[in-house]
């Protein structure tokens, strides 16, 4: 093997491995958006809420790991996945009632007019 390959080699593997970080990164934004919408939706507060920020600036540093990041993230939607579906029911009712809300906001809105 001569030198010149072997720099060759790892620069490939710098650029994989900052490529990797970088879907990596931008995997961990994916989720943790899909958590806060999942929240959004089914009336609950995220266990980490508005942390995005110093997370990306911890996996930037190397401070944190970005797949553990990402399997924190995965099993915390798990997690809320798990409790919407205990409170389905009361959601449903929750979003019922809403919906019934914006209609008479509507109705009262239409007969002042």
């Amino acid at each position: 093997l001569s030198a010149d390959f072997i720099k060759y080699v790892e620069s490939e593997v710098s650029r994989l491995e900052e490529l990797k970080s970088s879907k990596l990164k931008e995997l961990v934004l994916k989720k943790r958006s899909e958590l806060e919408e999942i929240c959004r939706k089914t009336h609950l507060v995220p266990e980490a809420d508005g942390e995005t920020e110093h997370l990306m600036a911890a996996i930037e540093s190397g401070a944190l790991d970005p797949a553990s990041i990402l399997e924190q993230i995965e099993l915390e939607v798990y997690k809320v996945k798990e409790e919407a579906f205990s409170r389905k029911e009361i959601l449903e009712k929750v979003e019922k009632w809403l919906s019934a809300r914006e209609e008479e906001e509507w109705l009262e809105q239409y007969n002042m007019d």
